[in-house]
Order: C-alpha cells, then structure tokens, then sequence
C-alpha cells in the first residue's frame, strides 16, 4: 500500500522525482543545483553550472576569473587536446638540436671526427686485432719491424731482435775560472767499462802552450812514464810527435783566446789493474788566426787502477771552459 502511495505522488508531482536526481533525464543534462542558493539538485543543463566554453573549437580550456577561457599551445610544445599528446621541439622559444629528437645512429653521423688540433669522435677502425690509433686520427697495422737508425746499432727487429742504445751518462762537469787545472778524482770507477772525457772551449791564461791529460792513480796524479803519440794538422802541413808527461790535447801553438780548446777523449777499462789504460782522443783549437786539428792516443805505461785525472796547460792556468764526464756501458 505504501508503494502504491509513492509512486501515485511522484505521478501526480513529477518535481519531487527531479528535486532527487531519479528517473529519466533529458539529453545533455546533469544532476545539479543552479540557482545561486542551497536547493534540491534537478536536472540542468551543464553550461548553466560552468558557463560556455571558451576560445575555439579544440581549444584547452583553463579558468579566467570564473569563467572559461581557451588556448592553444604553440610555442615551446604543442598539445593535442584529442589524444592528449604533448610535444615539444624547443625551450624558451629556441629550437632544439638535432639531437634532441634525432636517434643515436643520425645524432653519432651529425659529429665531426676528432683530428690533430679538435676533440671528436674516433674514425671506424675497419676491424680487425692489429689495428692501432694514431695521433693524426688513422688507423694503421701494427709495427711489424723496425730498423736501428740514429743511436742505435744492429740490424733490423722482426719478431725478435735487439737494438743496442749506448748508455751515456752524464758524472761530472768541471769548469775552470782561471784555474791551474781541472781535475776529477771520483768519477772514474768500476761502474762504467768506458768514460767519455769532454773539452768545451778550454781558453789557456797563457799564449802559445800546450794541453796535457795526466792520470790519477795510487793516490797522485802521475807525470812521468807515458807511451804517447799526437798529430797535428792544418789545411797545408802535418806533424806527428811523442810524448812522455801525458796525453795531448793541443801542441804548444794553443791561443789564449776564444773559442779555445774542444775535444773528445776516451779511456777504457780505467779499474783494471792487470794492464796499462788506453786514452784515445781528437781536438781542435786556434793557433794565430788559424784552426789546429789533431789526434792522440797512448796509456801511463803502469798496471795501477786509475781513478781520475787532470787537464792542465805547459804554462799558467785556465781562464775558461768546460770538461764533461760519462760514463759509458
């Protein structure tokens, strides 16, 4: 009976049935309440409850002080309001980069090669084990051989082989300031097998003199006893002469001006003491305007170790210059 009741009323007072959202509701209509004060929901339409929609068709609607507004994204990305797909190809109105968008394949293409003075990317070795970077940004095979050139001696490495490199190294360097000599006493030992004495511009005090090397052996540099020989020459004459107090380095036409006296001498197995030491040497120097070659060689006729020596000039001393010691293996 009660049923029978309701549903006579909303029969009779349909609005009853509006005023609670029931039934059936008119095409493009919502449950809401657009009266501008509290009341029952009803059937409205929804432009009533939020406006009419802003801008254009396709438009993104945004509120603009209550009511409805519409945009359309158009400068750093761009909105399809259908799909919902956002993309963007710039920021802050600059346009990307081909890399932004590119693949890996099409970005890696679009960079330069690195080469001698830039930074890049490497080239394409081509494959392969035995390929090797180089510098200038081209791959090469690897050294197969090499062929012993400058400071070097022997043949050429293959698979194997060797190159010998003499060790030179640098003991000692004297340098006179009007000295009466230049002498070492600590060099010569049995380290090296070999010692490399060199003359730099020995300037004598005195005009007209001779150079002479003298060995340091039993605790005394030693003047007397030697096997000697010299040999002098110029552009026209020669002159070949002995000696007895030491090793040349000049005959006694040595100048006492610039550039003086340059040589090269060697003495070899200086520790033994089952045999005199071999000196053997070349030098060049002025004599009056011209330039005096020559060669020299001998030994302190004694079996004694010897431990060093003196350069020292047949009369004053040594304004200037330099004398190098190396030892050699």
């Amino acid at each position: 009976m009660k049923r029978l009741l309701l549903a006579l009323a909303l029969f009779l007072f349909p609005s009853m049935a509006f005023g609670q959202c029931n039934g059936v509701f008119a095409n493009g209509t919502v449950c809401g309440n657009n009266t501008g004060a509290s009341n029952t929901p009803r059937a409205v339409s929804p432009a009533s409850l939020l406006g009419a929609a802003g801008g254009t068709n396709g438009q993104i609607q945004y509120n603009n002080s209550g009511a409805l507004a519409g945009f359309t994204a158009i400068q750093d990305c761009t909105i399809t309001p259908s799909t919902g797909v956002v993309l963007c190809t710039k920021t802050n109105n600059v346009a990307f980069t081909t890399f932004a968008t590119a693949s890996g394949t099409v970005a890696t293409a679009a960079l330069n090669l690195f080469t001698t003075s830039l930074q890049g990317l490497v080239p394409a070795s081509g494959g392969g084990t035995t390929n090797f970077l180089r510098a200038d940004g081209t791959f090469v095979s690897s050294v197969t051989s090499v062929t012993c050139g400058t400071g070097l001696s022997g043949g050429t490495i293959t698979t194997t082989g060797t190159c010998a490199v003499p060790n030179q190294v640098l003991l000692a360097t004297l340098t006179a300031s009007n000295s009466a000599t230049l002498s070492d006493t600590t060099s010569l030992t049995a380290t090296y097998s070999t010692y490399e004495i060199v003359l730099s511009n020995i300037v004598p005090a005195t005009n007209s003199v001779a150079c002479t090397i003298q060995v340091h052996s039993a605790a005394a540099f030693q003047t007397t006893t030697y096997l000697a020989q010299v040999m002098r020459f110029t552009g026209t004459t020669s002159a070949v002469a002995a000696g007895t107090t030491g090793i040349s380095c000049s005959d006694i036409s040595a100048t006492n001006t610039v550039p003086g006296i340059s040589g090269t001498y060697r003495i070899y197995n200086p520790s033994s003491t089952t045999t005199p030491k071999h000196w053997t040497g070349q030098f060049s120097y002025l004599s009056a305007g011209a330039n005096i070659g020559g060669f020299s060689s001998g030994f302190w006729n004694a079996n004694g170790a010897v431990d060093g020596f003196q350069v020292l000039m047949s009369a004053g001393n040594i304004t200037s210059g330099t004398i190098k010691i190396y030892g050699i293996q």
